[in-house]
């Protein structure tokens, strides 16, 4: 048998699209995890109800969803590589 390898066309996720629409927060998720969509939602609800701090609160909510969406992206297309390096 041959050892040749074909190319595929894996169905990787865009970094790039992630961080934009991490821009969008917790709605953003969407694109990687639906679960860590939910539960930075419901906890910017809870952040958002705090008086004094609130705004600041769910500003690093946003920034959070904006890391936690790359990283995401990041581990899935690893994760995909591998499956099918194997």
């Amino acid at each position: 048998m041959s050892d040749t390898k074909f190319a595929t066309n894996l169905p990787y996720k865009s970094v790039f699209l992630a961080i934009l629409l991490g821009l969008a927060g917790p709605i953003g998720l969407l694109y990687t995890t639906w679960l860590g969509s939910l539960i930075m939602i419901i906890l910017g609800v809870i952040v958002s109800a705090i008086p004094k701090l609130g705004g600041a609160l769910v500003a690093l909510v946003w920034l959070v969803c904006l890391f936690w969406n790359t990283i995401a992206v990041e581990r899935y297309n690893a994760k995909l590589l591998d499956k099918y390096k194997s």
